[in-house]
């Protein structure tokens, strides 16, 4: 009985970047942006440069702001284009 309970004590908590690193996984090229905010929920922040919105999610899951340790998503006409930093960094760079 005991081991039982220790598995399902085990099996609730994640930790939270674990957790957020799936979330952010599971995001693919071509989804609507209504599908990512379903399996990420709201950003932590906003931007928009030219045609580009950037999703921006705290990378560990624990950041409200999301400032340093971040994942951009990139949205262009409503579908995800891309991810990361080094697209990020292309996009915002020339404004």
């Amino acid at each position: 009985m005991c081991i039982g309970l220790s598995f399902a004590i085990q099996g609730g908590c994640a930790e939270p970047a674990a957790i957020q690193s799936e979330k952010l996984d599971a995001v693919r090229v071509g989804m609507v942006r209504q599908e990512v905010l379903e399996i990420l929920g709201p950003p932590q922040r906003q931007e928009i440069y030219g045609e580009t919105e950037f999703l921006i999610y705290s990378t560990d899951g624990t950041s409200h702001t999301a400032l340093i340790g971040f994942t951009p998503i990139a949205i262009v006409d409503g579908r995800v284009t891309g991810t990361g930093r080094s697209l990020y960094a292309v996009v915002v760079e020339p404004h």
